[in-house]
């Protein structure tokens, strides 16, 4: 690996200052590091249009809630993505807006069989059935049901440069996230795992959405592409 590492056309892109660390821990030269985040501004120019069970959803539901996962696992006992705390967050705001909804994105769905099926149980459980809708297919349709949001979630338990974030931010979508990992400055934070904490940043959110949204009104979205694209052309002209 090292060998690699002496290539005069070899370049690393770490998308967080963590991910440089780890990096450097490993041996890579510093001056090779370029620190690049792996978020490109969405449009939702040429996305496919929504299935009509989701656009009934998004019809149907206000405040409508978001949150993403890959997939569904458990690490150190918690659930990674924290889809249980946004169902558990669901089972109380239904009290205050019963009309609110709840998008779970997870495209990895089929890879943790078992997770899901106590996910689905929670909800049959908080009664939440009309209220929470899983989508686990159709890369598209996750950026139109960020941009359609009222509050992104991000309750993970472990987390990079979440692009969702990122990707929820640029639409004027305000995110509560936990504290768990770097978040961009405009992010409503809570301690990662406190529900608590959670449920109260996301109450504070709704009660006062207008202010929320003027302060991401002049949100210019943090675009990286030309740096991106400038570390490869410095390896084709050396």
């Amino acid at each position: 690996m090292r060998a690699l590492f002496a290539r005069p056309n070899f370049a690393a892109i770490a998308v967080s200052p963590r991910v440089r660390e780890q990096l450097l821990a490993i041996g890579l030269p510093g001056n090779r590091i370029k620190v690049i985040h792996a978020f490109i501004p969405p449009s939702l120019n040429g996305t496919a249009e929504l299935p009509e069970e989701i656009e009934m959803f998004l019809r149907t539901h206000s405040p409508l809630l978001s949150v993403y996962g890959y997939q569904c696992y458990v690490v150190n006992g918690l659930d990674a993505p924290g889809f249980d705390m946004a169902i558990t967050l669901m089972s109380q705001l239904v009290r205050t807006y019963p009309k609110a909804g709840l998008v779970v994105l997870n495209p990895g769905a089929d890879l943790s069989p078992e997770r899901m099926a106590y996910l689905r149980k929670l909800v049959a459980e908080f009664r939440l059935q009309q209220n929470v809708l899983f989508v686990t297919q159709g890369a598209d349709h996750f950026i139109k049901i960020f941009a359609n949001s009222t509050v992104y979630l991000r309750p993970t338990a472990q987390d990079g440069d979440a692009v969702a974030v990122r990707e929820a931010l640029a639409f004027g979508v305000p995110v509560v996230a936990s504290d768990v990992a770097y978040r961009p400055k405009e992010s409503i934070l809570f301690r990662s795992r406190d529900q608590a904490d959670f449920e109260c940043a996301v109450y504070s959110v709704l009660k006062d959405l207008p202010t929320h949204r003027q302060a991401l009104a002049g949100h210019r979205p943090d675009d990286q592409y030309q740096a991106l694209v400038q570390v490869y052309r410095n390896l084709l002209n050396p």
